[in-house]
């Protein structure tokens, strides 16, 4: 601990400090401009929602610097009890849940509400990495697999029960992603996706409501929104998108002054299609800015993976990477309409305190894992 408090700040990953909080003011301006008047309430005034969305950001960079200070080690014994309560948490959602958008997926009221799914991503990470860890010796086994599944499968069934289907892809991008880095076998994953393959076709078939039927189909079939009168309907978001996205061109309308931003033809604009609003108001050089400063983060991130001092370090810093990537793939692409529309946040950036609170508490493990492992160097010389 002494090295720890002689070297101070100067251990951080300095690069992925930086871009967190470019991305952290960088969501300022945006989330004023997606809210301003929504609520009825002044921009400023104390419970607008960008008043709440400074709130999180600060009580989150709290807890960035508080884990990053933390051994990431004094987590391990708080894994599984984290895993219960993230059951019992999703459990309660399905029965006194507040539905938005379609989705059970909120606890609380309108003013002050909880999502549970968004921390047991990071739970998911942090029990997945304490469970091959313990078992590295026997790396790459199927037994191995078979368990991890066991583990994330509650937690992703409850996730699909609300349905958020968004959030269900992380989880899988999280178990993936740490499998690989966990050694499991190609083969084996080859094999899951042989068997995924029924599961898909049946849940297409007798588990989809039309709704999220035609939502899919709105992606693999864009064109359909201008020729078929009934699929139309269901194009709302995507043809928002794109006219919001095209009316930027370079340099954007300017901030404050989109045309689908300030007449609130995008719904969820502050979360969801916040990257659009980007896009109109900011043009293609800001929507360019955001994308290399999520990318410099999720390329820091992964950086740790290969730097950490054990098979635990390595495995926190893979799952927050994998849980990052696959939410700025999803929310991107649904705002390009190069993914199917789900209501999914981008990180740093979106309005919501579950997901800020989970991404930050990420990154300070991931400091803290990378911190670390710059001190047991130092230790060795």
């Amino acid at each position: 601990m002494a090295t720890l408090r002689t070297r101070g700040w100067r251990d951080y990953n300095p690069m992925l400090l930086i871009a967190v909080l470019l991305l952290l003011s960088f969501s300022v301006p945006m989330v004023y401009s997606t809210t301003i008047g929504q609520s009825g309430l002044p921009a400023f005034t104390l419970g607008s929602t960008f008043m709440r969305h400074l709130f999180w950001i600060g009580g989150g960079v709290l807890l960035t610097v508080g884990l990053s200070l933390l051994d990431y080690h004094a987590l391990a014994p708080l894994a599984w009890p984290a895993y219960g309560l993230s059951l019992v948490a999703l459990a309660a959602v399905l029965t006194l849940g507040v539905v938005r958008g379609g989705a059970q997926s909120w606890l609380g009221s309108s003013s002050l509400s909880f999502q549970p799914t968004e921390p047991a991503k990071l739970v998911v990470v942090l029990v997945l990495a304490l469970f091959w860890s313990q078992r590295a010796e026997d790396a790459g086994s199927w037994r191995n697999l078979i368990l991890s599944l066991v583990i994330i499968a509650p937690i992703l069934g409850l996730v699909l029960l609300q349905p958020d289907f968004g959030s269900a892809m992380v989880l899988i991008g999280i178990w993936l992603i740490m499998a690989f880095i966990a050694q499991q076998r190609w083969y084996q994953f080859g094999l899951l996706l042989l068997i995924a393959v029924p599961i898909v076709v049946y849940g297409w078939t007798h588990v989809l409501h039309d709704y999220q039927r035609y939502r899919l189909m709105v992606f693999l079939f864009p064109d359909r929104c201008q020729s078929d009168p009934e699929f139309a309907k269901y194009c709302w978001q995507t043809i928002q998108a794109r006219r919001a996205i095209g009316n930027g061109g370079l340099t954007g309308m300017g901030l404050n002054h989109g045309i689908q931003s300030q007449l609130n033809y995008l719904p969820v604009q502050e979360s969801d299609f916040i990257f659009a609003v980007t896009a109109e108001e900011l043009g293609f050089i800001g929507a360019a800015v955001l994308i290399v400063l999520q990318l410099i983060v999720i390329w820091q991130v992964w950086r740790v993976v290969g730097q950490a001092r054990d098979v635990f370090g390595r495995l926190l810093a893979a799952g927050v990477a994998g849980m990052l990537l696959v939410h700025c793939w999803e929310n991107v692409g649904m705002n390009l309409i190069m993914m199917p529309m789900t209501g999914i946040p981008l990180p740093f950036v979106s309005a919501g305190g579950s997901f800020m609170l989970t991404t930050l508490a990420a990154i300070g493990l991931v400091q803290s894992v990378s911190l670390r492992q710059r001190i047991w160097s130092l230790s060795l010389d």
